[in-house]
């Protein structure tokens, strides 16, 4: 297999390649007077895009805005319609304790009365959602450990 190098062409010699064209903006004017009514029309065209722009532009801020409420209010739903039905008795429970609370504390002043109500919410909490109140307590003492551990590590006021 010899080849002689007289038929070896290079790539710019290949027959299917163009010509270069050097000064292609001079060869095509694309400039053209407006015809009748064109210009008018242009500014037409402007205003109405600036003007359903701003509609645009609008909507879809609301639709940004909403979109989150709409999610809560159908997890809301969702939780209303899927739970069970033992709810509302324990609100209601639960809104009888605080009432019953704040007969007790009427009798004295001012502050046992908020105390009282405070405190029938509470139990009554306690008693329909013990899990949770474990949980949270769990929780409050851990946090009580904490700061008093830090509240222990204090510097000194002579140390500074």
């Amino acid at each position: 297999m010899t080849s002689k190098n007289e038929n070896i062409l290079t790539v710019e010699e290949l027959p299917i390649y163009a010509i270069k064209v050097e000064k292609s903006q001079e060869c095509y004017s694309t400039e053209h007077k407006p015809i009748f009514g064109e210009e008018y029309f242009r500014q037409l065209r402007l205003a109405t895009n600036n003007f359903f722009g701003i509609a645009e532009f609008n909507l879809s801020k609301v639709t940004k805005t909403l979109e989150p409420v709409k999610e809560v209010a159908n997890a809301t739903e969702d939780f209303i319609r899927n739970e069970n039905n033992e709810l509302f008795p324990k609100l209601a429970a639960i809104s009888l304790g605080g009432m019953a609370g704040f007969v007790f504390g009427m009798k004295n002043g001012i502050i046992k009365k908020y105390f009282y109500s405070l405190g029938g919410l509470l139990t009554m909490t306690a008693f329909c959602y013990p899990n949770e109140t474990i949980r949270i307590i769990r929780t409050g003492f851990e946090h009580s450990k904490m700061t008093w551990e830090e509240f222990k590590k204090s510097p000194d006021p002579d140390e500074k």
